[in-house]
């Protein structure tokens, strides 16, 4: 950072993907209403992995902002460095399956607080097979970069520095970056919206612990990357390619 952080910057970024969330998912709930659809909204939810790409676009654009604000670039949060590339490749593929173990036991114990089973909502799906291949193929690369840059390169540090506590910038990114599934996609069903909450927040901790850590922000896109392509790939994809 080339100057002090003001806390507008983090604090908006905080909310910033939960606003674009329901922006966006009202535009595509908007265009399948002009083509006659009876429940729009419905409609529009299962495709949030395809057009979560905007979410990620308006993300970085606003990364892009506060960055020039501080005299920086949207490059300085990757922290890549050419010579480690294909060790941290390594480290984040090694990082999965903890990301993996976190996201089922999330997943496990938050459907058995709300629902009452082991068996909840799928939040991914089901798409035509056009859809679940870009799901698969473009939407995690996307998808992890930017969460990872918006709550972990930028956000934390710069609570961090600005509040003087690291615990309070770790309890601050984790409670919004688990809050925002509530609307990926957003139902109006309050228990579902609760359910996605709580379900991703073990991984959501494990990544900000593992973060602050290391300081190292492409491992854990790699892992990232590969966890929600594996997701996609057995909630969407496979069940497209079986139609």
């Amino acid at each position: 950072m080339n100057r002090r952080p003001s806390l507008s910057g983090p604090l908006l970024m905080l909310g910033a993907r939960f606003g674009f969330a329901v922006v966006v998912q009202a535009l595509v709930a908007w265009v399948f209403f002009l083509r006659g659809e009876a429940t729009p909204w419905l409609r529009a939810a299962p495709w949030w992995t395809v057009y979560g790409t905007l979410i990620d676009i308006g993300c970085l654009l606003a990364l892009t902002y506060w960055m020039r604000r501080e005299r920086g670039r949207l490059s300085d949060l990757l922290g890549i460095q050419p010579a480690r590339l294909g060790r941290d490749f390594l480290i984040g593929l090694a990082y999965v399956a903890g990301i993996l173990f976190f996201a089922m036991l999330g997943g496990f114990l938050g459907t058995e607080l709300v629902y009452g089973s082991a068996q909840g909502p799928i939040p991914i799906g089901p798409l035509p097979l056009v859809g679940a291949l870009y799901s698969f193929l473009v939407w995690p690369i996307m998808w992890a970069i930017t969460e990872e840059v918006t709550y972990l390169g930028y956000v934390l540090p710069r609570l961090e520095t600005l509040t003087g506590r690291t615990s309070i910038a770790f309890v601050m990114v984790v409670f919004f970056w688990s809050v925002q599934h509530c609307v990926m996609p957003l139902r109006v069903d309050m228990r579902f919206m609760f359910w996605r909450a709580i379900t991703s927040l073990p991984v959501v901790a494990v990544l900000s612990l593992i973060f602050i850590r290391t300081r190292r922000l492409p491992p854990l896109i790699v892992a990232h990357w590969t966890a929600d392509a594996l997701a996609v790939l057995v909630t969407a994809l496979l069940p497209a390619l079986r139609r």
